[in-house]
């Protein structure tokens, strides 16, 4: 992206119709890193970094869930080259464990999650 797309994306005024296909369709991701040189990649979770701050714990897992499997079948499409990172709900930690353990089952190679508390946590 360039400086200018990136600063639009960081407001929320870049749309999904602007972003290169790539970002959510794994066929024309292949060529973007050949262009960069890339042979491998692990994917992670951006637009679900705020998934601690949401309340309702059972949706959090939920969406979790979602894009941990929407990942899976993602990556499965090279194998050898996309490598997934699970997003994990920290609202609790019975729901967090069952979705490293679904995540492990999928076959995603590493978890992402936030260090900082979910909102309102320790208030």
């Amino acid at each position: 992206m360039t400086a200018a797309d990136r600063e639009r994306a960081r407001v929320g005024k870049l749309r999904y119709s602007e972003v290169r296909p790539g970002a959510f369709s794994p066929a024309p991701r292949l060529p973007d890193m050949q262009v960069e040189g890339i042979q491998q990649a692990v994917l992670y979770p951006t637009m679900l970094l705020g998934l601690p701050a949401i309340e309702d714990a059972a949706f959090a897992e939920v969406q979790a869930n979602a894009y941990n499997e929407w990942l899976h079948a993602y990556c499965a499409y090279a194998p050898k080259r996309l490598f997934g990172a699970a997003v994990v709900p920290t609202q609790e930690i019975e729901r967090a464990v069952r979705t490293i353990r679904r995540a492990k089952e999928l076959g995603l190679v590493g978890v992402f999650m936030r260090r900082t508390p979910p909102s309102g946590a320790g208030s």
